[in-house]
């Protein structure tokens, strides 16, 4: 049903496990995760943490690491509208296209979407990690979009709480998890400000620093964040 199966009155979502790293990942029930094995993985609410709250308008951010996904999938400049496009553009990037299309349409399709604000998204330099930065792109009207490097001092406090666990699905499908006992489960994820290179774009890693990567750095997560209004669902 709409890509899921059902069982029991739940629905799942079938996958086959593609990656393989050592030391070896574990699900959070300490099974190993083996690739090439089809898991099936329940279907549950993504749970929100709330990070602002302006006059009603409720600024949401995935509590977890959510899926495995390319900020853009290689580092090739190109030409849109006469204009060269660099691949940490996040207006042309392929996480934001995901983001807004896949994601949501997965995600909120049985839902009443209109509950879902349409953001302004800011992209300017500002908001990037220097004033200066000549990669920063056009503003963005979006549903779903990722935090920017500002946004990871303006609504955190220190590395702490800007770590993040992943999913069992997103640890089946490749994103990044750290096997430290300190940091177990913790994993990287994108933000959507370009950095210093034409190639890079900001991330959080695992201890809750923020740094800077290729584009196309394979097993980066997805943190969705969106706005909604008076607390509607």
């Amino acid at each position: 049903s709409e890509g899921y199966y059902e069982y029991e009155g739940s629905e799942y979502a079938k996958l086959t496990a593609t990656y393989v790293t050592y030391p070896a990942y574990q699900f959070s029930d300490n099974t190993t995760v083996i690739s090439g094995t089809t898991y099936y993985f329940k279907v549950e609410p993504i749970k929100w943490r709330v990070i602002s709250n302006n006059d009603g308008t409720i600024q949401l951010l995935s509590e977890y690491i959510l899926e495995n996904q390319y900020y853009y999938p290689n580092t090739s400049s190109r030409t849109i509208d006469g204009k060269t496009i660099y691949s940490n553009n996040y207006e042309h990037s392929r996480i934001r296209g995901w983001l807004n299309n896949e994601f949501y349409n997965k995600a909120f399709g049985t839902l009443d979407q209109s509950a879902i604000l349409t953001t302004l998204v800011d992209n300017s330099a500002s908001t990037t990690n220097s004033s200066s930065n000549s990669y920063a792109s056009n503003n963005t009207n979006d549903k779903i979009y990722l935090l920017s490097y500002q946004d990871s001092s303006t609504y955190f406090n220190d590395d702490a709480s800007r770590q993040a666990k992943t999913t069992d699905y997103a640890r089946a499908v490749g994103a990044y998890m750290n096997t430290s006992t300190s940091y177990y489960g913790n994993g990287h994820w994108w933000l959507r400000s370009p950095s210093h290179s034409s190639t890079y774009a900001c991330h959080v890693l695992y201890d809750g620093d923020v740094g800077s990567s290729n584009v196309d750095r394979a097993y980066r997560g997805a943190r969705p964040a969106l706005q909604i209004k008076n607390n509607i669902w």
